[in-house]
């Protein structure tokens, strides 16, 4: 615990998240920080005392009351619940109690302990930074609960002393103390100072440059490049965020930069901070860390001292902004800021953002997680199979270790577990040292209590929202890279939420999207390492994983069932000439989805139609399916387009059944004329559809005729069905009927006298056919009507 350090954290009015952590990390208290387990605010008791330190901690210069610590132990145990209080009502509490306007802020946190978000609140009492105003306490001026022992009385003043509140007896005592507290202060700088080594390997002029993690570095000449370029080519663009998973080599990639700026003299400061808390080691799992960056107050504060401007770390906030990008804008700076997932202040990224136009300053951020912002993004992948086995050979060297570098059979298991991660591979190497248990070891790689595991994934999987947490648990039960409508279904969700979740794990780069060669759809593929951390989550997770893989089994029951359809499908494969896998599938799914409408289950039909269109985006079938669809649900725009997609790609097989759906579309809108314009086109593919579905698109047409009152032209059409019916050697179809009854309509609209003649006629030459006698019946029925 450095005192002076919390009484400048008190003067900036710092209540960060950064700043709790660093609270928490004291485990002590003193003249500025007190600790409490919880408080009841309802307490007059409990309010009264609270009241009597803050005034305490006003009159020594200001202070933090931390809540959801355990007394004496200093164990971060956290509130049960949030105490619902805010500011105003910490303020009210003092002015109620001791009638004073005291200078309090309030505020709440959840704090990562071991893994476990836990609540935290903390009050800031803030007070003059001037000694003489200091001098000059603050007394209460109200007496309540006079009867008590723990009354407040009007007159009464306190002070801290060590971790205490007591009462001032008089003035002269608080300026003996006030002065103790100076000295302490200079004693603990002075400790600071001289007791902490400095973590940079190169501290020369204006370049401050952390150690690197690894005596050698492995390949990756290209990213490097990139890299560089990304930082040197783009003078709009000052931020580069290098991402990829935890272990990937971001922290090396960065550090190998730095070097080679240095070397190089590109340029005039170089800065580099981390904010890792915390390392994986063989011997001791995982360990703490001192991070070199904590705040946004830290990052100024850094960057002044470069620049050997260390007076100024005094100045308020927004000086110590406006003077650092003063000198920003001077000298061509830059700033590696690495593991920025773990800093939990905000107000870097907005600092940082917010650069003037005349900065000469390049950031390189390392982060596990993709930023949404518009800085320039660069992943940093895995290694391939002889980047690992280069890797392998450079470390066995370094550590001087006979390990069989030579097996490809062990090389390509590590590559393997590993998921290329430098930091797997690094692990393995230092158990195998420890051990000489090669077997053992790969074994235990993937194992849940694998302290890799939660080294690599425990903290960005704490930062997932719930529902990104529950799709990556089930990941490990597809068989291979999901579709986004596969793993919606064995989550039964809905495709907002599954586009969230997908688009919140690739952002943290848990998982990457890639396009299946053979079927041409996107994929979503996660790293071995990656699924056996996700499969030990999900069994803590309920009934979840037992649901989504009733659901993965009763989906690949249903892909069994469209497999054995193919048989029944076959005329559709000769028509629509589907002769590959994916031609055929795209045309099944198509048919699922038809099911899916058949019940109502709009969302999953269109799932199903668009896996059908990416399985294969030229199958005629599926964009007209898809396209009726999209009708039926009034987008008309997406339906037509799908329609002239359709007709762009439409053979003499499948003419007839592309313009037939789209009169029937343009019917459903009652658009008669375009009806009637894609039946006519429809018609010219006579010799390339059957019989029956000819004379349906011929009726159709007449209608759509009569419904533009043209009915002579309709008549015309039913007169053409009559003539090829009754021309039929095993005599006419209930067709007849069908084109008779609605003639008989055109006639009666175009106030014909001789309608029912017509009928009378039509059964006498019925009766000179094969079978006549249904067909006859039912043109009496319409004489009748």
């Amino acid at each position: 615990m450095n005192i002076a350090k919390i009484h400048s954290m008190v003067k900036q009015g710092d209540l960060s998240n950064q700043a709790i952590r660093y609270l928490l990390d004291c485990h002590g208290e003193c003249e500025h920080l007190d600790y409490k387990e919880t408080i009841d605010f309802s307490s007059e008791r409990d309010s009264i005392n609270i009241v009597k330190d803050m005034l305490a901690f006003h009159n020594i210069g200001g202070g933090y009351i931390l809540f959801g610590v355990k007394d004496k132990s200093w164990d971060p145990i956290g509130l049960p619940k949030s105490l619902g209080m805010d500011t105003k009502q910490i303020r009210d509490i003092v002015q109620k109690y001791a009638n004073i306007d005291l200078d309090v802020d309030y505020v709440e946190h959840e704090i990562n302990i071991l893994q476990t978000k836990k609540r935290f609140g903390v009050i800031l009492i803030s007070a003059s930074a001037k000694p003489k105003k200091l001098g000059k306490p603050v007394m209460c001026k109200k007496t309540t609960c006079s009867h008590e022992k723990w009354a407040l009385r009007d007159g009464e003043t306190f002070i801290r002393d060590g971790d205490s509140t007591r009462r001032l007896n008089d003035f002269d005592e608080l300026a003996q103390k006030l002065e103790d507290l100076e000295l302490m202060y200079e004693e603990a700088e002075n400790s600071e100072n001289n007791d902490i080594p400095s973590p940079y390997k190169i501290e020369d002029g204006l370049y401050r440059i952390l150690p690197p993690e690894y005596e050698g570095f492995v390949g990756r000449e290209d990213l490097l490049v990139k890299v560089k370029n990304s930082i040197e080519k783009d003078k709009r663009i000052w931020i580069i965020n290098l991402f990829g998973p935890g272990g990937v080599g971001k922290s090396a990639i960065a550090t190998r930069i730095a070097y080679d700026f240095y070397e190089s003299n590109s340029f005039e400061a170089i800065l580099h901070l981390s904010a890792k808390d915390r390392e994986l080691s063989v011997n001791e799992g995982i360990r703490a860390l001192k991070p070199s960056l904590i705040s946004l107050e830290d990052l100024l504060d850094r960057i002044l001292r470069l620049f050997s401007y260390d007076e100024c770390c005094e100045n308020s906030l927004e000086g110590k902004k406006t003077l650092v990008n003063e000198l920003l804008s001077a000298w061509k700076t830059l700033i590696i800021l690495d593991n920025m997932e773990t800093v939990d202040d905000g107000r870097i990224m907005d600092f940082i953002t917010e650069f003037p136009d005349t900065t000469k300053a390049k950031v390189l951020l390392t982060s596990r997680q993709r930023s949404r912002t518009w800085e320039m993004p660069v992943q940093v992948p895995q290694l391939s199979y002889h980047e690992v086995h280069e890797f392998i050979k450079i470390r066995c060297g370094e550590m001087n270790l006979d390990f069989p570098i030579d097996d490809q059979s062990v090389i390509s298991k590590i590559e393997e577990l590993s998921g290329g991660l430098p930091l797997a591979i690094q692990w393995i190497l230092g158990d195998y040292a420890r051990t000489h248990d090669l077997g053992s070891i790969l074994d235990r790689v993937l194992n849940k209590n694998s302290p890799l595991l939660e080294f690599s994934f425990r903290n960005s999987w704490t930062s997932l929202s719930g529902d990104a947490q529950k799709a990556l648990a089930v990941l490990p039960i597809f068989l291979k890279p999901p579709t986004q409508q596969e793993w919606r279904m064995i989550l039964n969700w809905n495709n907002e939420k599954i586009e969230e979740s997908i688009g919140e794990l690739v952002q943290s780069t848990f998982i990457s999207k890639q396009t299946n060669e053979k079927s041409g759809e996107n994929v979503y593929n996660a790293l071995p390492i990656t699924l056996s951390f996700a499969k030990n989550e999900l069994s803590k997770l309920g009934t979840l994983g037992i649901d989504a893989r009733n659901r993965f089994e009763e989906y690949r029951q249903r892909l069994d069932v469209a497999t054995a359809e193919n048989q029944q499908n076959e005329g559709l494969f000769i028509q629509f000439d589907a002769k590959t896998d994916n031609q055929k599938l795209a045309i099944q799914l198509s048919k699922i989805a038809e099911g899916q409408l058949s019940s109502l289950g709009y969302e999953e039909a269109e799932d199903y139609f668009k896996q059908a269109i990416s399985t294969d985006p030229n199958s005629v079938f599926a964009l007209v399916k898809y396209a009726r669809f999209n009708g039926n649900m009034q987008e008309t725009e997406k339906a037509e387009g799908l329609f002239e997609k359709a007709i762009s790609r439409l053979t003499k097989k499948t003419g007839f059944f592309v313009y037939l759906n789209y009169a029937e579309y343009y019917g459903d809108l009652r658009q008669w004329r375009l009806k009637v314009k894609y039946l006519l086109k429809a018609l010219e593919y006579k010799n390339y559809c059957r019989s029956y579905e000819y004379v349906m698109a011929q009726h159709s047409l007449g209608i759509a005729y009569g419904q533009l009152r043209d009915h002579e032209s309709a008549i015309k059409v039913f007169d053409e069905i009559i003539e090829n019916e009754l021309l039929k050697p095993y005599g006419p179809s209930k067709s007849l009927v069908v084109a008779a009854r609605t003639k008989k309509i055109s006639l009666k609209r175009l106030n014909r006298q001789n309608a029912n003649a017509f009928i009378e006629e039509l059964i006498n030459r019925c009766s000179s056919t094969r079978n006549p006698e249904r067909i006859i019946e039912e043109l009496q029925k319409i004489a009748m009507e």
